[in-house]
């Protein structure tokens, strides 16, 4: 787990970029705390055919987040591909850590530009354009999609998402 989150969060000259930083790897705590709750034989699991699995859904995730991050500019992570991320890797633990490393890498990127960078326009691949900034929050609400798609996953197999359990009363 990411314990640093709420150091970044409540962080007295926060900005932007550090809020967004620990907005992400808030959200990554999250989620691979719950794809680590989610046994390897429920990988599989689909709604219905056609439809992401759960380890599809998480490469998905780790694919957008390297493809918004080297959209936004930064440098591509070596050996990682994210066209073919989504199929490339089967074993869970590998599909965790991939996962892992991809929020890492676009919370740096976000926290890595200056309030002026924000404002600067780039173009996705489909010819849209939009500030940094917007992008950005674009790729948050990526993400809190697909947190939210793996929670359904996990309830529907009875799994609950670790942060919503009931919190255990040490005696203190």
């Amino acid at each position: 787990m990411i314990l640093v989150v709420p150091s970044i969060l409540w962080a007295q000259d926060a900005t932007f970029q550090s809020d967004l930083k620990g907005v992400i790897l808030y959200t990554a705590d999250q989620v691979t705390s719950l794809a680590e709750a989610i046994p390897e034989d429920k990988y599989d699991y689909s709604p219905s055919e056609g439809i992401r699995t759960v380890s599809t859904s998480l490469l998905h995730t780790a694919s957008a987040n390297y493809f918004f991050g080297m959209t936004l500019g930064g440098a591509p992570p070596e050996g990682v591909d994210p066209m073919t991320l989504e199929t490339s890797i089967k074993e869970k633990a590998k599909i965790i850590q991939t996962l892992k490393n991809s929020y890492i890498y676009l919370a740096d990127v976000a926290a890595g530009f200056s309030d002026e960078e924000l404002s600067e326009t780039i173009t996705f691949p489909n010819g849209q354009s939009a500030t940094k900034r917007m992008a950005l929050m674009i790729a948050l609400g990526h993400l809190s999609e697909h947190k939210g798609q793996l929670i359904a996953y996990g309830r529907a197999n009875n799994i609950a998402p670790p942060w919503s359990a009931p919190q255990k009363d040490d005696g203190n």
